[in-house]
């Protein structure tokens, strides 16, 4: 089983993507935010160097400051100045991921998958991104997700702003049955902190959405993603505390 493992993993080329904008909406200069000692640009290059299935790490960003710092820092990471056309908010960071498969099959650099290794992620390690690639391995998937429970069971949520607590059976009919509380079940969502894919699949609608894209799990405090001030804090807490 682990000379399968090991031919399975030595099969494929896995390129690493860090999209690290300039600007973020939300959090004024998260990518170069001082995290627990290390930047969160530093933390997601280091989860990508460490990780023992990633062939090629780049890094796409149009930050001079970023690309910068990332050359000067790390050896043999490949650099990607991104257009302001993929630097808004409106445009998927899996155009810049595009973007960079792209402009590395020019330089005759040809990988079977990618990876997007997004720095809002930084409890994920190289552990759990080796672990994701194991699983998607050995299920002969075609890409994998990572997930995570939700805090509460989303029959307790709503997609409209409740003016009362009745206002949840509009979505939520069933809760008038109590009988029923006792099938409710956990509900997942997608954690944001592992993204692998085939190179094919970036050419398909709806990336991820495919039967042949497996999922891995992982647990709450690995999962925070941090857009917010708010999620920096808890994040910190977590990493300081040993949680």
């Amino acid at each position: 089983m682990k000379i399968l493992k090991k031919h399975l993993t030595n099969k494929n080329k896995i390129l690493a993507v860090i999209a690290a904008k300039k600007n973020s909406s939300r959090l004024h200069n998260k990518n170069l935010k001082n995290f627990c000692g290390k930047t969160l640009l530093n933390r997601a290059i280091i989860t990508a160097k460490k990780s023992k299935n990633i062939k090629d790490i780049i890094i796409s960003s149009d930050s001079k400051k970023i690309l910068s710092l990332s050359k000067k820092h790390y050896n043999k990471i490949i650099l990607r100045h991104r257009s302001k056309r993929l630097a808004n908010n409106i445009i998927s960071p899996w155009e810049a991921v595009k973007d960079c498969v792209h402009f590395l099959k020019k330089m005759n650099k040809d990988y079977t998958h990618v990876a997007l290794i997004q720095l809002t992620s930084p409890l994920r390690d190289h552990k759990h991104l080796d672990e994701a690639i194991n699983l998607m391995n050995k299920k002969k998937l075609s890409g994998i997700v990572g997930i995570s429970e939700t805090e509460c069971p989303k029959t307790w949520t709503t997609y409209t702003k409740p003016n009362s607590m009745a206002d949840f059976l509009i979505e939520n009919n069933h809760l008038k049955k109590r009988h029923k509380f006792k099938k409710i079940k956990t509900s997942y969502k997608i954690n944001g902190a592992i993204y692998i894919v085939s190179i094919d699949y970036l050419k398909k609608k709806n990336i991820f959405f495919h039967k042949t894209i497996g999922m891995y799990k992982m647990q709450r405090k690995h999962s925070i993603d941090i857009d917010t001030e708010f999620d920096f804090k808890i994040a910190e807490l977590i990493k300081k505390n040993k949680f």
